[in-house]
């Protein structure tokens, strides 16, 4: 009889930055259609240290987000974020979009992604709204959201995008 071997078991999600820049590379290009990391890019030199530093500087920096990678062993095979949005007095965590290395979609990794974010609020003692928002018709995003404790609160956002909030909340965001 063959032992059992759980591919997942060493997968671990952790928040990265500027040192993190050749694995946060190496997995867009990796990606089938890496629409965000062409944006990213903007034309900038994809092998120069500079260009994934001013992002995170942009990013992590400000405190307006934290990125988070998923690791196998050492290989980056996904990432997500939370963009932290300030309104006068009330902040709202959004949970941003998660994307996952191609031969790893359909495993339900991203369950870990929103498990580490809901785990990073916790850590700093975050007190406002979380949401997500998802494009109409993803119904994969759609399902994980929902795997996840959100439910479509009937409410678009400024792209047309639908917005989920924890299930806990309800309609009262």
């Amino acid at each position: 009889m063959k032992p059992e071997f759980d591919r997942n078991a060493q997968i671990t999600v952790r928040p990265i930055g500027p040192d993190d820049w050749q694995d946060y590379r190496d997995f867009y290009k990796g990606l089938r259609d890496p629409h965000h990391y062409s944006g990213i890019l903007s034309g900038k030199n994809p092998d120069d240290p500079a260009t994934w530093q001013t992002l995170f500087d942009s990013t992590t920096g400000t405190g307006e987000f934290a990125l988070f990678g998923m690791f196998d062993r050492d290989q980056m095979i996904g990432q997500t974020s939370i963009q932290f949005i300030r309104n006068k007095e009330e902040t709202t965590a959004l949970f941003a979009g998660s994307e996952m290395a191609d031969d790893r979609r359909g495993e339900r990794l991203v369950n870990k992604l929103y498990q580490a974010r809901k785990e990073y609020l916790e850590a700093i003692g975050f007190q406002g709204k979380i949401v997500t928002t998802i494009p109409p018709g993803n119904s994969g995003s759609r399902a994980a959201a929902e795997r996840n404790g959100f439910i479509d609160s009937g409410r678009t956002d400024e792209h047309g995008y639908c917005i989920y909030v924890p299930e806990d909340l309800g309609q009262n965001i």
